[in-house]
């Protein structure tokens, strides 16, 4: 479901983002946009699932470690199943904005890293810069933010939450 947001603020959409470009905001309440229009998922597990496509260094990720990693207690027929339910919700909610840089076929599934602003990437390279974000200046560990949302998912998942996290703070 598509909900327009009213006036695009540093709040709700990421600076520099344009109508075409997906904000990924995964530092507190985790939530995306495409221009003015807030896009709501049903699923944690969706969520989650957007959160590692913008965090992965891979343009891409196979269909199996996605398996592994959000559905690894379920049975492998089952857990197939509900990826594909997971990447319809993604499809039907971009579907309306406009967005296409969500890509799936039988083996992978990818972000189109030139048409997706994260916030947490936002806030690293202003660190790499010398300049300090200024979420870094409102919030202290911030870093334990990251996914806190949508952490839970599963625990292979959260495992990586965990690790990717200790990375950012290296």
């Amino acid at each position: 479901r598509v909900e327009p947001v009213g006036v695009a603020t540093r709040e709700n959409v990421i600076d520099g983002a344009t109508s075409s470009t997906l904000s990924i905001r995964l530092l507190g309440k985790f939530s995306l946009h495409v221009g003015d229009h807030e896009i709501e998922l049903l699923s944690r597990k969706t969520k989650a699932l957007l959160g590692y496509l913008a965090l992965t260094e891979a343009q891409e990720e196979s269909r199996e470690r996605l398996i592994g990693l959000f559905w690894s207690e379920a049975p492998e027929e089952r857990a197939r199943a509900s990826l594909r339910q997971a990447l319809h919700e993604i499809r039907n909610g971009l579907q309306p904005t406009g967005f296409d840089g969500f890509h799936t076929d039988k083996l992978v599934v990818g972000l189109d890293r030139a048409r997706i602003r994260v916030d947490l990437i936002d806030v690293l390279k202003d660190a790499a810069g010398g300049s300090p974000h200024s979420r870094l200046l409102q919030q202290q560990d911030l870093i334990d933010d990251i996914l806190g949302e949508v952490e839970s998912s599963d625990p292979a998942f959260q495992t990586w939450v965990l690790a990717r996290r200790q990375t950012i703070r290296d």
